[in-house]
């Protein structure tokens, strides 16, 4: 049986892929475009939850 966090990403995952036409109609692309996809992938999925959506601002280990 899939873990919570396995079942949470498949759902982002066909949230981001419903928002794909969204995406695609924005010009110009931009960073944050591309931040807001990542928050939705990573929604509820992250150790950290301030993680989502936002650049790194630290190595990874």
């Amino acid at each position: 049986m899939a873990r919570r966090k396995d079942h949470q990403e498949v759902l982002n995952y066909l949230e981001a892929l419903d928002r794909v036409p969204e995406f695609a109609n924005r010009e110009p692309f931009t960073v944050d475009d591309l931040l807001e996809i990542h928050g939705i992938v990573t929604k509820e999925t992250l150790d950290n939850p301030q993680d989502e959506g936002v650049l790194r601002d630290r190595q990874v280990r």
